[in-house]
This record gives C-alpha cells, structure tokens and sequence, in this order.
C-alpha cells in the first residue's frame, strides 16, 4: 500500500482505541467526532447509528480478507457482537493465524501487522470521498401553475388543431408547463396521452421503448416506425408530447402519424408550410420563481427573494440549480444577489438572445466541489462538455474513468461514481435514471464555461472510451460496416465532441483517432437515420479544419465524404467527379471494394451503364480465374454487388434478380447482408413483375429471422430495402385494386423518408418518383377520391418539395413524363406534349434510361392515337423490344392488347 498521510494515521489510531474499548460501551462520542464525521454522522446521534454506518463502509474494502479482519476487529460480525477485543483477536487468529507462520510469537506479530494495515486501509476508505455521506435530497421542487400559458394549452386542447409547439428559452419551464396541462386532462377511452423524449437519439430510443418492445437490438429508426403504428392505432383525441425537441427530422415521422402533438423545443422546428400553432414561454412570473425559492428557504424574507429572482432572470431551472447548489448554511440569499449584481456577471444577457454568461454562482460551486469532491467536478465538467441532455451510463462510466486516470492517476471506482452522482443529485444538478443520467441542457451550457480547462481532456476520454473497449463492430465478410447497439449509444456524444474540437485540438492529436471517431460517426449516424447530421460535420471540417483534411486524414475517408456529399445530393456529378478521380489515383486510398463503388458512383454520374457492365463482367471473369484463394470473398461479393446495382438501374432487372440470387447463394455472409441481399432480390423481381419470385425472396428473409431469432436486427438500409420491397409487392397490383395502390404508395413514401434521413438523397428523389406516379395515378384512374387517403399527406407534400435542385437527368426525365401524362389526363394529349415526350425519350437514350425511354415510346404511341396521328413503326418495334427485354417472352397479339389497353385507359401509363 502506498505511504500512509498523517490524517490516515490519526484516524487508525483512533480506531484503534475504538476497537479497544468496543463501540457498544461507548457513552460519550465527542473523542471519537472524526470518526463520526467520517461515516456521516454526529456525536450526538452516532450511539444509534455507528454501528450502522461502520457496516456500509466496510462493504467498501477490498479485498475480501482485509474486509473480514477489519469487521472483525470492530466486532461487527454478528458471533462478534458484544465481544471484548480479546475474542475478537482470538477470532482473527483462529482464521488466519496458522497461515503465517508457526510460533505463537511470530503468529502474534504477523496478526499485529495485518491488523494494523487494516486500520490505515479503513481509515483511508473513510476518509474518501466514497464514503462521504451524502446530503438528504427531498425530492424536487413542485410545479406552480403558470395560468397564461396553460390557459392557452388547455385551449388548443379543447379545440382539433393537430400540431402545437411550445417554444422559449431553455429554463423557462416549457417541458413542465407541458406535463402538468396534459395531466389536467382527463384519461378516456377516446383520449390517451404519450410522453417521449428528444433530446437525443438515445433518450428517444429509450422513452419509446416504454411503449413498443424494441428488445436490445432495435435501432432509432426502426424503433419509430414500430411507435408510428402504435400512435396510429390510438383513439383519435389522443395526445403526443414530444419533449426537448431540438432537430425535426428526428421527430417529423412521429409528428406526422401522431392525431395531435405537442412539442416543446427553444426554437419553432416545425417547417412553416406544416400549419401549427405556438405557444412563446417566458421566464416565470415573479410570484411563481418566488415560490420556488420559498420551497428551497421557506423562512426568507420576501424582498430578498423578489430581489434574487429578478437577478437572475426569473428562470425556474436557475433558480433550481442556484438554490440545490448553496443551501442556507453555505450561502444567504442576499449574499447570492449581491454575487451576481456585477453587470459583467448577469445569468442573462439581452432578453431574447438565448445567450449565456458565466454565472459567478456556477463559478463559486464549482471551485467549491472541486476541492470538496473532486470526482464529483470532474464528472460535472465531463456532462458539461459531452452536452447530453441524456447520457447513457455506458458512456459516462468509460468516460469519466479515462478521465479520472488523466487527473488522478488511477480509474474511478463503482462506489466514487455513485458517490459522485448522488452528490450532484443531492443538489438538484442532475437526475440518476435507469440506464442513464439526464441533465438539464441549460444546466450543461452554464457549466460550460466555468470548466473550460477540462474540454480537452474530456473529448480525448470519449474518444478513447470509445476505442479502447472495442464497442464497434465491423462484419468480416460486409462491405458496409455495422455499428452494435451499445456503440450507437456513443454518436450523439461522439458528434458533439467532433463539431467541438478546436484548430489546436485537431492539430495535437492523432491522425487516427480523429479519423476513428468520424469514420464511426458516418456509419452510424446513417444506422440511427441522422445522416444530415455527418453531412453537417464534413462541411464545418472541411471549412474550419481544412489543412487537416487535406493533408493528415486518410484519403479512404476523404473519398467516403465526397461520396457522401454527392449521394445526399450537396454536391454535383461534375464536383464529384473530379475529386474521386482524383482520390482514385492516390497509392494508399483504393481497397477492392472501393475500387468498384467508384467505378460505379462514375458511371452513375457520368450515365454509362454500359461501360460498367463491361468492365465488371471482365472482373468478376478474372476473380474466378485467377488465384481465388488469394482475393477475398467480400470483394467478389462487392464487384457482383454494384454489377447488380448497375444491372437494376438499365432495367435489365431479370438478370439483376439472378446476379443478386447467385450472391445470396454463394457467399458465406452475416445475417443482416443475407437479409440486404435477398431483399434486393426481391425488388428486382418486383420491376420485373415476377409476383412469386418476390414472394420466395420475401420468404427467405423470414427464415432467416426465424432461424436466428433476429427479428430486430435492422439497418437503416435494410428498413428502406424492407419498405421498397413490400412496395413493389403491392404495386403488382396497383391499378386494379385501390387498397394495395394505396399501400404501395404508403411503403415508397417510407422508404424515401428513409432515404433522405439517411442521407441517400438521390435514391430518395427515385423512390418518390416511384409515388408520385401512384399519386397521380390515385387523382386521375379511379372514380375515388384522393382524398381518401390517410396518413401520407404530410410526407408526400414535406418530400415533394426536396429535390428541386439535384442534378439526376434520369430520374428529372421520368418525373417529367408522368407529369406529362398527368397533364393529358387533366385536360387533353395534344401536340405540344407530344414534342415534350419526343425530347424526354431522346433524353433518355442518351443516359441509357431504357425504363423511361420505352414508357415515353408508349405514350409516344397512345398521344399519336388521340390525336390521330399515324405512329412510326419504329416506336412499336421499340416498345415491344423493351417489353421482351423485361418479361421474356412477349407475342405479338400479347402486345397488341397491352397497347390497346393503354390506349383506353390512358391513365395505366402511369404505371409503366
């Protein structure tokens, strides 16, 4: 053991002359106050609580045989009790003695040390901060109404608007103004009330779980789907309140399936063509924030409480925190006015900018607790600068540990991290959860600036925490990396540690770490369906950290942002072009697999299809002739992979089947890509229309759920390749029967949700190309109305308004014709739209889009028949081609009827 302090020594020796005289024949107390301050209690209570207390701080010593010696000598086993100090030695040494040596005197000797030992190592354990006792928390503070601002809640509740949104300044009470009017309404059969968290994609993960069973596997966006049908499925006066709402995407599906939803956020995040109404919340009144301050000090004089309040701007949360820090004994009322009178050091600034000055009070209890409770600053300043309203313990306790080793020199204890929780809980700072510790956010932005010194630190300890323990998980045999649930758990801090990392931070550190974190943080900011969030942080390195990404990230990574920038549609083709050619011819960038999605990437920007299928045939020949053993089956499978992709996106969709079907077939694969796989598969059945084929592929990703029991194990591209090929499982039918027309749309309108949260924007733009088709299709080829449809307004209009600026020829062109036909449909075909379609189909010839091109040859032909125009045979012989290169076998009589079908019921060549 490390040398003993003089304060360690004089607590041993005074248990040694409490262990002498046995603390059940102590009368008087006052020679021992140490030792009662100690264990947290006072001389005049410790006759019924010592023995007690002493037990709970045993429990902390380690290992076992110090800790049964110690109780021992204290006489706290229960045969003990009672028992003089020569009994107790007798008991020692019965149980340890003849392990030492052989001779009484030496056994005497080696007894005497040990149990000397034991006293320093108790005396120390005592004197720690893991065995300060902790101050009594009763409960906290009650809710004052707030007349105005529920008078008008509990009016829109009365009333049918479906959105409201309570907004203000983080502390003015906007979440308890929210719970409390809600709990004023009563509970019926035609109203239920559901109350999650938003805060972060973690505490919204885990408040949903209190209402569907997402199991241990589930991620965010499958998470909200599975509460979207919940919410969907309640009466409808139900309610939702969606809490700490900072981010829209994070919340629009929920909002948008929920009957009425309220949702409190500092800003109005709700798009302003979604109508809604709000509620702006101030600060407290005056007698309000005076109750609160009552409830704290019950006894102050009222002037000192109206002069405290309007110091600090009457914020609740404030005066909480003010008042949980300092209690009456450590600071007086006025004395806390008096600290924050100085101009320089007001809590607020101008009323209405949001923004926050160090606040002396903040200041004065840090320094406090520093030197008080050292663990417990630390783990202040480590919620300060993770930001996490909600931090998963997981997170904290890895941490806080990497941050107690830089500080300390040695990792902190399970008991010092309770302890320094249950002092900052004492105090009204935080609240302790299951699984998690939540704080206040305006809590965390005051704290920010007082511990300015730890910021640092506290980043390299998340990172590290997040490296060292191995949470990420990376398939052997995937191209697409796969985060586990519990490393999800790390994005939200992981990106506030990112986007706050300072030029000299970038410079200091390792190349690698920081390459580590971002590279984790694209992967599973797409897996929790915030991709938005990555395409942000690229763009503040690549303008604040520009040095660094040229020179020190490796060029894999740089190549994955452009990647990513031209697939969420920041950049053009020509942009993207130029830098991944670039990239390309960079040594050190290139494994297999990232040789063929650049490939692939160019050929879909540049539109040469061909030359792709090519090249890839030429590939995939030479992978199975030339030493197999040496080239890893994942970049086979790769090389197939984007050859199918290619494959789909020429509309030779049989043979993509069949190239997906070999993959799943041949390759030893993890679940999830098995999964990924076959639902590929069934798509491209789906565009084929093969109806069985989509339903054996549909099949086998059931059996493989079944098998392994994963029914929650999905990626956010699996949940978009789940809702498109369930879309096109219905879309067999669209047309003919209204309902699988409808749910069609509905699983496109998902998927391309889906899509561009996750940051596929140019697959996104496709997809709703898809619906929108349906859409129109639902407004002109059936008698019923389109208003009929429930649910997917709000998505099709929010999604509609996207893509106005993305450079995709092939998907403009197709948009473009069915809004041609749409035209023709709402008016009459004329000669003009005929033109329109002549371009468009010469357009798309030219990207080698044969689905577009043979669509606008058929209604090429249907316009030429309405006007009475003699077709040019050549558009038959073409349209026919593209029906045999589609389906197989297609006879001459077969495509007559198709064609004159078409031309009676114009409004099916929507649904080419």
């Amino acid at each position: 053991m490390a040398d003993w302090t003089a304060e360690e020594i004089a607590l041993a020796d005074l248990l040694e002359d409490l262990i002498r005289v046995g603390i059940w024949n102590v009368r008087d107390w006052s020679p021992y106050s140490a030792i009662c301050h100690a264990v947290g209690t006072t001389v005049a209570e410790a006759s019924d609580t010592m023995r007690i207390l002493l037990e709970r701080r045993v429990k902390l010593v380690e290992p076992v045989v110090p800790r049964q010696r110690i109780s021992m000598l204290l006489g706290l086993e229960t045969s003990l009790w009672g028992k003089p100090l020569t009994t107790r030695r007798l008991a020692i040494k019965s149980k340890y003695g003849e392990e030492r040596s052989s001779g009484d005197e030496a056994t005497k000797a080696t007894i005497k040390r040990r149990n000397r030992e034991c006293k320093l190592l108790f005396a120390r354990i005592l004197l720690s901060e893991e065995s300060e006792p902790m101050p009594k928390n009763r409960g906290n503070p009650p809710f004052y109404a707030r007349p105005v601002e529920q008078g008008k809640l509990l009016r829109w509740i009365d009333g049918n608007s479906q959105i409201i949104v309570l907004s203000g300044d983080s502390g003015n009470g906007k979440s308890s103004i929210a719970a409390e009017t809600l709990a004023l309404v009563d509970d019926s059969i035609t109203t239920v009330k559901v109350k999650i968290d938003a805060a972060s994609p973690f505490g919204l993960l885990k408040s949903l779980g209190q209402y569907v069973d997402i199991g241990t596997n589930v991620e965010l966006p499958q998470a909200k789907s599975m509460f979207c049908s919940y919410v969907r499925a309640l009466p409808p006066r139900s309610m939702l309140l969606i809490d700490n709402a900072s981010d829209w995407v994070l919340i629009e599906e929920m909002v948008l399936w929920s009957h009425r939803t309220i949702i409190t956020t500092e800003e109005d995040i709700v798009p302003s063509d979604l109508d809604h109404d709000v509620i702006r919340v101030e600060s407290a009144p005056e007698d309000v924030a005076i109750q609160i301050v009552n409830w704290f000090r019950p006894d102050v004089a009222e002037r000192s409480a109206a002069r405290f309040v309007e110091a600090i701007g009457r914020k609740p949360r404030i005066i909480i925190d003010c008042l949980g820090m300092f209690n009456e004994s450590e600071m007086a009322l006025d004395d806390m006015s008096e600290c924050i009178q100085d101009e320089a050091a007001r809590i607020v600034e101008i009323a209405g900018t949001g923004s926050r000055a160090v606040h002396k009070l903040y200041e004065k209890y840090f320094e406090r607790i520093s030197s008080q409770r050292p663990r417990a600053a630390l783990l202040i300043a480590m919620l300060a600068h993770l930001g996490q309203p909600i931090l998963p313990n997981l997170v904290a306790v890895l941490t806080l540990n990497n941050l107690s080793k830089t500080y300390n020199g040695e990792p902190i204890s399970e008991a010092g991290l309770s302890a320094a929780l249950k002092v900052l809980e004492s105090r009204h700072l935080i609240e302790v959860e299951h699984g998690a510790i939540r704080v206040h956010s305006l809590t965390l932005r005051l704290f920010r600036p007082v511990t300015e010194q730890y910021r640092s630190n506290v980043h390299k300890a998340a990172v590290e925490g997040f490296n060292d323990h191995q949470l990420l998980h990376t398939p052997q045999n995937g191209p697409q990396p796969t985060l586990s649930t519990s490393a999800l758990n790390w994005m939200s801090p992981l990106f506030w540690v990112a986007g706050n990392l300072s030029p000299d931070e970038v410079d200091q550190w390792q190349p690698d770490r920081i390459h580590l974190m971002l590279s984790s943080l694209r992967w599973g900011l797409v897996q929790i369906g915030e991709f938005s969030k990555f395409i942000t942080l690229v763009r503040l390195y690549m303008r604040l950290h520009a040095e660094f990404v040229a020179l020190r990230l490796h060029p894999r990574e740089v190549y994955e942002w452009y990647a990513a920038l031209y697939e969420s549609g920041q950049i053009t083709g020509e942009v993207a072009a130029k830098h991944l050619i670039s990239l390309y011819n960079s040594e050190s960038i290139m494994n297999p697999g990232q040789v063929s999605h650049v490939f692939y990437l160019q050929i879909c920007i540049n539109n040469k299809f061909r030359e792709f299928l090519g090249w890839s045939r030429d590939t995939i020949r030479a992978f199975s002739m030339n030493l197999p053993e040496e080239i890893p089956s994942g970049s086979l499978r790769t090389y197939m992979h984007y050859s199918g992709r290619a494959l789909e996106k020429m509309d030779l969709v049989r043979q993509a089947e069949r190239q997906f079907g070999l993959m799943f077939i041949g390759f030893k694969m993890e679940p999830i890509e098995k999964i990924s796989i076959a639902y590929r598969a069934a798509i491209c059945a789906g565009k084929a229309g093969l109806v069985n084929r989509i339903t054996s592929w549909l099949e086998e990703v059931q059996k493989i759920h079944d098998e392994l029991a994963i029914e929650a194990l999905v990626s956010n591209e699996t949940a978009v390749l789940f809702q498109l090929s369930h879309g096109w499982l219905a879309r067999q039918s669209a047309g003919v029967d209204w309902n699988s027309t409808v749910f069609a749309r509905h699983r496109f309108l998902c998927a391309g949700t889906l899509q561009f949260n996750g940051g596929m924007v140019r697959e996104s733009y496709e997809t709703f190309v898809e619906a929108e088709a349906l859409t129109l299709w639902l407004q002109f080829g059936t008698t019923r109305k389109i208003s009929e449809v429930e649910g997917d307004g709000d998505r099709y209009r929010i999604l509609s308004n996207l893509f106005g600026d993305i450079d995709e020829p092939r998907t403009a062109n197709r948009l473009g014709l069915i809004r041609v036909i749409s035209a023709g449909l709402r008016s009459s075909f004329s000669e003009p739209m005929l033109e329109d379609v002549r371009t468009i189909m010469s357009e798309a010839d030219r990207f080698q889009d044969y689905r577009t091109s043979c669509q606008a040859v058929v209604v090429a032909i249907v316009i030429c028949n309405r006007l009475e125009i003699a077709a040019e045979d050549a558009l038959f012989e073409y349209a026919l081609a593209g029906q045999r290169r589609k389906y197989g076998s297609v006879t001459n009589d077969d495509f007559a009827d198709w064609i004159a079908g078409l031309i009676s019921d114009p409004a099916a060549l929507l649904l080419i």
